[in-house]
């Protein structure tokens, strides 16, 4: 099968550097679909999702513009939540969650085209892309941060690690707009921000100095985000954490739920504890390491001989799971709540970005000179994509991402004269909205 290369594509037409084609607006189209598919009824009728109400909304309908800028929730920044909240509190009232949903959807069609753009420089065959789509898509992960405002911080992190994944000369040719982004992943919460070591590091070793400056906007975000939250202090994160939990959570959220799903994740986290029921560490310690060698070896044991068609150089391996792990580990440590919590479904925002690197990783492997490697990653991106989408229609987990109350329906029925008491997504989450907001 031909690989992506976009000269050869017919109907490529270059305008401004950037080549536009047929199978670029085919996929766009084919994600649009996809996007509808697994969540209808937040795209069709808008929602509100947790905090974006309880919170965000609640606060930011009597700060002005430049209070939502510098609004601090849990201790950090949250400019791309923050402004499309307050945006929202300004629009008519039955308007206010589709400005939400949509705003996130504008961004997750950045990263689309992001994505896109590095399946083109990879030379990622179709069908290789396709499943990659596929898989990403549908990995558990995605439930909890897709068409959500308030979790557009894991999104932009994602955004962050594919610009880490881009050759200095065509990031010098956008320099400006891509520093300006940077900057507002940098002061949307603190995952893009954990990315700053990486791409300090690849401007050292690469002697770019794009990356050089995206590291240090992203260093300046972090300490700004590191003195509020230090500042503000966070009860409810311990920032602690265990060797062993680490190297657990990742292997099972990244690796063996995009993989097997959520069930199976009961029965593996069994194998951790002995007969007693006590926990054995060096179980989990070696269950992880067997996850990670095939991972390690695909990062560090092909060498560029064996990545012959690839433009962007072996090197993407390495990054993607250098970051992988950096930013799930610092996730792990900064997160909300007991160590448990972290296993089920409703933690797949701490591991939407190590999931995602896992995909990418596959979708890389594809491009691999040992037929061994391509047949495993093809197979692997092809078991994420057929899981997932089985998980959607078959698992009971789901059900709280995908179906929750009506805000139209609600806000039509609320009296115009007394606070109304509105339900919103996931089922429990509830606020008042005073009088002043239903006129």
């Amino acid at each position: 099968m031909n690989a992506l290369n976009v000269e050869d594509l017919p109907g490529a037409v270059k305008r401004d550097g950037l080549y536009l084609n047929s199978y670029c607006f085919l996929f766009f189209c084919a994600f649009v679909l996809f996007s509808f598919f697994k969540l209808p009824a937040p795209m069709i009728e808008g929602r509100f999702w947790a905090e974006e109400g309880t919170v965000f909304f609640k606060d930011l309908m009597t700060r002005s513009f430049v209070g939502a800028i510098v609004y601090e929730y849990r201790g950090t920044v949250q400019l791309l939540t923050a402004i499309p909240v307050w945006v929202a509190t300004r629009a008519p009232l039955w308007v206010a969650p589709y400005i939400l949903t949509y705003f996130w959807f504008a961004i997750v069609c950045i990263v689309f085209f992001q994505l896109y753009d590095w399946a083109k420089r990879t030379n990622l065959t179709f069908l290789s892309f396709l499943l990659m789509l596929v898989a990403w898509m549908f990995i558990p992960a995605t439930y909890e941060v897709w068409a959500s405002a308030v979790n557009v911080q894991w999104i932009c992190s994602l955004s962050a690690l594919l610009i880490l994944l881009m050759d200095r000369e065509r990031l010098s040719s956008h320099i400006r707009l891509v520093s300006f982004w940077i900057g507002l992943c940098g002061f949307t919460g603190v995952p893009s921000c954990m990315l700053a070591p990486v791409f300090i590091t690849r401007a050292i070793v690469d002697r770019s100095k794009p990356h050089g400056l995206f590291g240090l906007i992203l260093s300046l975000s972090s300490i700004v985000q590191l003195v509020m939250i230090l500042k503000s202090g966070v009860p409810d994160r311990h920032f602690s954490f265990h060797v062993s939990d680490l190297l657990v959570a990742t292997s099972v959220q990244t690796i063996m739920v995009p993989l097997f799903g959520v069930k199976p994740m009961n029965h593996i986290m069994i194998s951790m504890f002995d007969v007693q029921g006590n926990y054995a560490e060096w179980r989990a310690v070696f269950f992880s390491l067997t996850c990670f060698i095939p991972i390690f070896y695909l990062a560090f044991g092909l060498n560029t001989k064996r990545f012959p068609n690839t433009i962007a150089g072996d090197s993407n391996a390495i990054y993607i799971v250098t970051s992988w792990l950096l930013v799930s580990f610092l996730n792990i440590i900064g997160s909300l709540g007991e160590f448990s919590m972290l296993l089920a479904p409703g933690a797949g925002r701490y591991f939407f970005f190590g999931a995602s690197c896992f995909c990418l990783l596959l979708g890389f492997a594809t491009t691999a000179k040992p037929q061994i490697v391509r047949a495993a990653a093809t197979i692997s991106l092809a078991l994420i994509a057929s899981v997932g989408i089985s998980q959607r229609f078959f698992g009971h987990w789901p059900a709280q991402f995908i179906s929750g109350p009506s805000w139209q329906r609600q806000i039509q029925n609320c009296p115009s004269d007394e606070p109304c008491l509105i339900g919103i997504w996931p089922d429990g989450w509830k606020f008042v909205l005073p009088p002043a907001a239903l006129k």
